[in-house]
């Protein structure tokens, strides 16, 4: 899994700071509030590129 993390490197996208926030907000883009939502429908959390590595 590592590898394919750092071969694909390039296309993984940090989460926005709203994201990391965990909150959903009248504030952030319809995007973000999705993937907050389904985040918390899997309890789960998205992490930086650093944390993946």
């Amino acid at each position: 899994m590592g590898e394919l993390i750092e071969t694909q490197a390039k296309n993984i996208m940090d989460p926005t700071p709203a994201i990391l926030a965990d909150v959903q907000d009248d504030n952030n883009d319809d995007w973000e509030n999705r993937l907050i939502e389904t985040a918390c429908k899997i309890e789960g959390r998205y992490g930086q590129l650093t944390q993946l590595l």
